[in-house]
């Protein structure tokens, strides 16, 4: 009652956002942490980095075939151990000074520096030099063979955008999220599957919505009990209806998962799916020695729908399942911190298109995980650390004023220099 009240309430100030010119206003559900891509692992964070303040050697595109950005060609040796990147000589930082080889060694070497605590150190690990040739020659060099890859020419870097300021607002709570948008204080908010419809249905908002590479899943942690029992992964694994989920929580917004790989997305390996099977998971429950019983940890304040659900599947076979919301900094001390201080936690897991971030699946639950891309998913589909949920579609509320905009697997900001405000009738 208070929400709709609120909605009404506000709605009257929808001229808010005409006030704000060519200022952009983008809803965040957390705090990016950081927009150093040394230091943080946030989505949205990766995507300001990317897209708004920083120069990526290349870029994806939809399709996510890269091409050229900052490096206008690159070719690999025969060998397949040498990559030679050949640099724009045009960029220059803020402050007018030449972007060089030096700048790209030097943030590809305090990367691969354990002491910065780059948080996908793994994907650099074959990674043995990097030196600058000129100015505008890079050469990494690996410990083995890479496959060679796609090979790129010159292109133009889009130009300058077309908006003034492009301004993060964090807004953790989602019925404010929701109401700030229809007032017209926000330009684009993240929204909850179930008010899709509400937003489509307000005058001058639409609804974007679009695939990522974000599984969510409920991770386990195989260094403790219960989940260090092999047959403990499986019957949680039995007992969870994912299309229940899907319909029930996400409002169609998804598909179930199989593994921790869309289906439409390079490299992906078809897995068998776990069914639903409560009684097998019963008899598996009960074939373990001690009364399978542990913490359900999960980022937030609210009511935690998709915990709860989870927790009366699980409880239904024999589980003793007890939730325990965090703040998102203390969920990450627990889950992702040195010592791993939990059994399971129910958790998005941000991917990438190379797929580097099944070796942050194994750093989680403690399964070794290969660095091959396929051998990766086979092994996560047999030892069962994680139980894949689905595989969710990013749902933006946005008002139109904002025009230009596209969101695809790369996420919400990929045409942000294309955006401009649409002209005050």
């Amino acid at each position: 009652m208070f929400f709709l009240a609120a909605v009404l309430l506000l709605s009257a100030c929808g001229d808010e956002s005409q006030r704000r010119g060519a200022t952009v206003l983008f809803a965040s559900g957390a705090d990016l942490l950081s927009i150093n891509p040394l230091l943080t692992d946030h989505p949205l964070a990766r995507q300001v980095q990317r897209y708004v303040l920083l120069l990526t050697l290349a870029r994806y595109d939809s399709t996510l075939t890269p091409h050229p950005y900052l490096a206008r060609s690159w070719q690999w040796s025969e060998d397949g151990r040498a990559l030679t990147f050949h640099l724009r000589t045009d960029v220059r930082w803020h402050d007018g000074v030449p972007t060089t080889a030096r700048d790209v060694v030097w943030t590809l070497n305090a990367a691969r520096d354990p002491a910065t605590g780059y948080p996908r150190l793994s994907q650099l690990r074959g990674l043995t030099a990097v030196t600058a040739v000129n100015d505008s020659t890079v050469a990494l060099r690996f410990a083995s063979a890479s496959p060679p890859r796609v090979q790129g020419f010159p292109a133009e870097l889009g130009g300058p955008p077309l908006i003034e300021k492009l301004i993060v607002v964090v807004v953790d709570e989602p019925t404010i999220k929701l109401t700030a948008l229809v007032a017209g204080e926000l330009d684009f908010a993240g929204i909850n599957p179930q008010h899709a419809a509400f937003v489509r249905r307000r005058d001058g908002l639409a609804v974007r919505d679009y695939p990522l590479i974000y599984p969510f899943g409920l991770v386990l942690n195989t260094r403790r009990p219960p989940f260090n029992d092999p047959r403990a992964r499986l019957a949680a694994a039995l007992a969870i209806d994912r299309q229940e989920i899907v319909d029930g929580y996400l409002f169609g917004y998804g598909v179930p998962a199989t593994g921790p790989v869309p289906p439409d997305v390079p490299l992906y390996v078809p897995t068998p799916p776990v069914r639903l099977d409560a009684d097998s998971a019963r008899r598996l429950v009960a074939s373990l020695e001690i009364p399978p019983q542990f913490e359900l940890l999960t980022v937030g304040s609210g009511e935690a729908p998709l915990e709860q659900m989870l927790q009366a599947r699980l409880n239904a076979v024999g589980f003793d399942v007890r939730i325990r919301q965090l703040a998102s900094s203390a969920f990450q001390d627990y889950v992702s911190g040195s010592r791993h201080d939990f059994s399971a936690a129910v958790m998005g897991i941000p991917g990438d298109p190379g797929l580097g971030f099944l070796q942050r699946v194994g750093e989680l639950t403690g399964v070794v995980v290969p660095a091959d891309p396929k051998a990766a998913q086979q092994v996560l589909a047999e030892q069962l650390p994680v139980i894949w949920l689905y595989h969710a579609r990013g749902v933006q509320g946005m008002n139109q004023r904002v025009q230009g905009v596209q969101m695809d697997v790369r996420g919400e900001l990929p045409t942000v220099t294309a955006w401009h405000i649409r002209p005050s009738p």
